[in-house]
């Protein structure tokens, strides 16, 4: 869930946004973003945007998942940016989960 969602705001595209962007980690890295010695501490760091930083990709490739994991809605990636950073790649350059790129 999105941090709005857990602060029971305003739900937007922008959550789904956050959505994908947590997809995108656990695919890309092979575990989850947010981490917490239990539910309310995972939830916690969720609202605060403490996600695990230390990733063995490229640039481009934490680029988008920053953009989507941003806590301020209005700072988090749209659909436009998202696909304008996609379009950055050029066929090689993704995060993969032993760290190299392909």
């Amino acid at each position: 869930m999105s941090p709005e969602a857990y602060k029971k705001s305003e739900y937007s595209t922008k959550s789904d946004s956050w959505a994908l962007g947590v997809m995108f980690y656990e695919m890309l890295i092979g575990t989850t973003p947010f981490k917490g010695l239990n539910y309310d501490r995972m939830v916690e760091n969720v609202r605060n945007g403490s996600l695990i930083r230390a990733l063995k990709c490229s640039d481009d490739s934490k680029n988008i998942l920053f953009g989507l994991l941003q806590v301020d809605v209005n700072s988090r990636y749209d659909t436009t940016k998202l696909l304008t950073q996609l379009s950055r790649f050029k066929g090689n350059e993704i995060c993969c989960l032993n760290g190299r790129n392909n």
